[in-house]
Parts: C-alpha cells; structure tokens; sequence
C-alpha cells in the first residue's frame, strides 16, 4: 500500500538531494586549494571562504528544501502549496548559490590565463607543468551539477504529474 512505500519514497528523495553535495563539497575544496596555488590576489574571496561559504549556503538550501517537503506531505491543500513553494524556493536558493561559485570560478581561470599570456612559463608552485588540466574535472562537476539542479527545479516546478515525472 500507499503508507509503506511513502517511507521508502522519502528516503529516494532524501539521496536524490542529498548526493550532489558531497560532490560540490569536494569543488569547493578543490577549488580553494587551487587558489592558494595560482595566487590568492588573483581570486574574489580568500581561498579558506570558498568551501565555508558555499557549504553553508548549500546546507542551508537543504533545509529550505526540507522544511518545505515537510510541508508537501499535509493534507491541507494550502499548506502543501506553500511546501512546494518552499521547496522550489531552496532550490533556486542552492542554484544561485552555485553559479555564483561558477562565476567566481571562471573569473579566476581568465585571469589566471590572462597572466600566462605576459608569462609564458607561468607555472604555480609545486603543480606539474601540466597543471592546466585540472580546470578539466572542475568544469564538468560543475556543468553536471549545474545541469541536474536545473533539472530538479524544473522537475518540481512542474509539480508531480508533470512531463519531467510522468
């Protein structure tokens, strides 16, 4: 029946959104490490903020997300609205919060590649000579992580019967 799979489905959506963040974690971490790398001055916000701003805004995203799924699930036609509209709200919340850290990410490889244009042998200290490459795995988290958050927002704005569910 309805009530022991409901449990089941709860937990699927709690992986569902919960899985990304380990790996946006893992960006922003990268990320700053790659700053201390390349030049600090060269970057927007000091390397240690990247991952303690960017985490907190992503926790808090979750729990917008939460408290409005907690919300979906009331009888009250009303209350389950305003659940969704939170939910939504969390996730346009987290969305905005990542291509910031996007922006910032591109900011810097332009200006990273901007000083490689006036020297040639620009290389940061202690990174191979092919350090280039890390830009690779960074710009494909990102575009997936970017692209599955789009999908989740547009997949719940729809609502529950619309052509992303069904």
């Amino acid at each position: 029946g309805r009530e022991s799979s409901f449990p089941l489905y709860l937990l699927m959506q709690l992986f569902i959104v919960l899985a990304p963040l380990a790996f946006m974690a893992a960006l922003y971490i990268i990320f700053g490490r790659l700053v201390r790398r390349v030049g600090q001055e060269k970057a927007l916000i000091p390397p240690a903020w990247y991952a303690r701003l960017f985490v907190t805004c992503d926790i808090l995203s979750f729990l917008i997300q939460g408290a409005g799924a907690g919300f979906i699930v009331s009888d009250n036609r009303t209350t389950a609205m305003a659940g969704k509209n939170t939910l939504i709200g969390g996730l346009a919340f987290g969305l905005l919060s990542f291509a910031s850290f996007c922006v910032m990410a591109v900011l810097l490889h332009l200006r990273v590649l901007k000083d490689q244009k006036h020297d040639a042998h620009f290389r940061p200290t202690g990174m191979h000579e092919n350090w280039q490459t890390i830009w690779i795995p960074l710009y494909i988290g990102m575009v997936a992580i970017m692209v599955r958050t789009i999908f989740r927002l547009v997949e719940f704005s729809l609502g529950w019967f619309g052509k992303v569910n069904s």
